[in-house]
C-alpha cells in the first residue's frame, strides 16, 4: 500500500467531472493506449480507481516513441479533484513513476473547485489493434 501524504481528493467530483467528458481523440495511438492499458497495469488501475478514475480516460494520454522493442512509451494525465499541497511523485512497478503536480502544472479544467493533476510517466504498452502501426 502507497501512504500518501500531503494530498486530499473528492472522489464524486471527480467521477462528476469525468463523466462530462466526451471528446477521446480517435487516432490510432490514443485508441491503442484506450484498448491495452487496462490489461497491462491492473496495479495502477487500482491505484487510480482510490481517486475516482478509470485508467482508460485519461484527460490527455501522449505517444512519445516507440522502442527498439516495439513497444509504445506513453504519458496520461488525470485530473483529481482536491488540494495538493506540494509536488511529489512515486515509483510503481519497474518503469512507472507517478506525479502528483498542482493544477498550473499543464492547462486549466472545468472543475467545480480546486483539483490538481496526476501524470502517469513510463507506460509502455504492444500495439494490438488489427490496423497496421502508423508510426
Amino acid at each position: 500500500m502507497i501512504l500518501l501524504k500531503n494530498v486530499t481528493w473528492n472522489v464524486e467530483e471527480t467521477q462528476k467531472y469525468y463523466q462530462k467528458l466526451n471528446d477521446t481523440c480517435d487516432c490510432g495511438y490514443c485508441r491503442n493506449f484506450l484498448a491495452t492499458i487496462d490489461k497491462f497495469y491492473p496495479a495502477l488501475s487500482n491505484f487510480l480507481h482510490q481517486f475516482g478514475l478509470t485508467m482508460n480516460q485519461p484527460v490527455e494520454s501522449v505517444h512519445v516513441y516507440r522502442d527498439a522493442n516495439e513497444m509504445l512509451y506513453y504519458e496520461a494525465w488525470y485530473g483529481v479533484s482536491g488540494n495538493l499541497k506540494e509536488e511529489f511523485s512515486i515509483s510503481m512497478a519497474e518503469n512507472l513513476k507517478v506525479t502528483f503536480a498542482p493544477p498550473d502544472w499543464l492547462y486549466k479544467l472545468d472543475f467545480e473547485g480546486d483539483y490538481f493533476w496526476i501524470l502517469v510517466d513510463g507506460i509502455l504498452l504492444p500495439w494490438e489493434l488489427e490496423e497496421e502501426y502508423d508510426g
